[in-house]
């Protein structure tokens, strides 16, 4: 696996409102304390950037939450900029994500985070159907999620917007009718698309336990037929809930699926880093507050720093690998865990591919890839 590769994510807590399907570490506040954050995400990295066994080529950051496109432009700038710095390298020459939500307020900011340094976009829209949107828990319209991609369209040279489907009572002529609208309106190189999945400790975890929340079950005709209309405007599956055109792929999500390294900064952020003693998982503390007093108390706020084991690295390798069109490589890590006798049923079963470094999944295989993972590795 190749290493020498790596991205920072930096975590923004804070959102206008919890979604009601949400189970992120996400914080509803009217009193954001901007500065305080920017120092922290400094010394934060700071801490993790000097336990770096070396330095790689840096590729990418990505502010995610939380809705971080209600963060101050100027934290962003400097925050960037310190990053940059440190690794000696040009904000112009590697990839900045932030993810927004549509609303007016954030929309308008666009231009002033462009100038900050971000470059890319990834607006947070799923639904243009305004009835689905108000049981989503958003808090913008139909209007505002047209809006917000034709301005991410018109300032940034690279957007993505997601979607959800498989939402309650949606047919699949309907989502068809959706996905196709999407496509055809905006013509996006890059788009994710996620099936809706009831997650412990949410609003719609408590809804779906008493009854009063149903989502359809035919989740596998969803699927395929999102590929079939995807496929129709050029746009190709680099992992199962992504596509893109060849050239518009998410270069951080990469980082994560392929096994890179990554500095994870803020409330609740992970990371994975090689330091001396080897491969690190990293994770700060949830709750914002308890983050800020750490960070200016002591310089970090991690809650776990544990070395993995070969069969923690292997299980990461494979079961994100398979995620993806790049498959996990077959080096002295993954076939010292996986099940090779299971393995070469799924290449019979057209589920795998083997070549001489790799195990890629078929395009049915991806649509599996989390009970083949389970599978090869005994699990």
């Amino acid at each position: 696996m190749n290493q020498d590769e790596i991205g920072v994510y930096i975590h923004f807590p804070y959102c206008e409102k919890k979604c009601p399907y949400c189970d992120f570490n996400s914080h509803i506040t009217k009193h954001i304390k901007h500065r305080r954050f920017l120092e922290a995400y400094k010394k934060d990295f700071d801490y993790f950037f000097c336990k770096l066994k070396e330095i790689p080529k840096f590729v990418s950051i990505f502010f995610g939450g939380g809705t971080p496109s209600l963060m101050e432009p100027f934290v962003v700038n400097e925050i960037i900029n310190h990053i940059c710095t440190k690794f000696d390298a040009s904000k112009n020459n590697i990839e900045i994500t932030l993810e927004a939500n549509p609303s007016s307020f954030e929309v308008e900011k666009f231009k002033d985070f462009k100038s900050a340094g971000i470059n890319r976009v990834s607006v947070g829209v799923q639904s243009f159907i305004e009835e689905d949107l108000k049981k989503l828990g958003r808090v913008h319209n139909s209007t505002q999620a047209t809006n917000a991609i034709i301005k991410a369209n018109e300032i940034f040279d690279r957007f993505s917007f997601d979607l959800i489907y498989a939402r309650e009572n949606q047919t699949i002529q309907q989502w068809q009718e959706e996905l196709e609208f999407a496509l055809k309106e905006f013509k996006p190189e890059h788009i994710s698309l996620y099936s809706l999945t009831i997650e412990k400790g949410t609003e719609f975890f408590k809804l779906h336990q008493d009854g009063k929340l149903t989502i359809p079950r035919n989740q596998e005709d969803f699927y395929e037929i999102t590929n079939e209309i995807c496929a129709k405007y050029g746009l190709g599956r680099y992992e199962v809930s992504n596509y893109s055109t060849s050239q518009n792929k998410c270069r951080h999500n990469i980082l994560y699926w392929t096994g890179k390294q990554y500095i994870g900064i803020g409330p609740g952020a992970h990371g994975r880093i090689e330091v001396n003693e080897g491969r690190v998982a990293t994770m700060n503390v949830n709750s914002p507050e308890k983050y800020l007093k750490s960070i200016e108390e002591s310089g970090n706020a991690i809650q776990i720093f544990e070395k993995l084991n070969d069969e923690k690295i292997a299980w990461e390798f494979v079961s994100t690998g398979l995620r993806t069109v790049y498959g996990f490589q077959l080096n002295e890590i993954t076939q010292k865990f996986i099940n090779t006798q299971k393995l070469q049923t799924l290449v019979t079963e057209d589920l795998l591919t083997q070549n001489k470094t790799h195990i890629i999944p078929t395009e049915k295989g991806l649509s599996l890839c989390d009970g083949i993972s389970k599978f090869i590795f005994d699990i």
